[in-house]
């Protein structure tokens, strides 16, 4: 798999949560930002009928939340181990 569509496969994941966080922007708002998140700030401000500050806080939020639940799933856990040695007999 290419870097291209790695990318493009993580947009629509972090696209797919922003509608989900922000229902009322629409799918051609979220596209036109498409990784800009001043863009996004924007839309949110203009579609939300907030203050600038407001959106820049709540998307700092939610891009802190959507790194965490990234990192989160690239920890790989050790394989279960398939295999018990029975203790060591030091003969005593």
């Amino acid at each position: 798999m290419s870097n291209q569509e790695t990318r493009g496969g993580k947009w629509k994941e972090v696209k797919g949560e922003i509608l989900k966080t922000w229902g009322l922007l629409t799918h051609d708002e979220v596209e036109k930002a498409k990784g800009s998140l001043l863009s996004l700030t924007g839309a949110i401000q203009k579609r939300y009928g907030i203050a600038k500050h407001e959106a820049i806080d709540r998307l700092s939020r939610f891009v802190d939340r959507l790194s965490k639940s990234t990192q989160d799933d690239s920890i790989e856990t050790p394989p279960p181990a398939t295999s018990k040695k029975p203790p060591l007999d030091l003969g005593l």
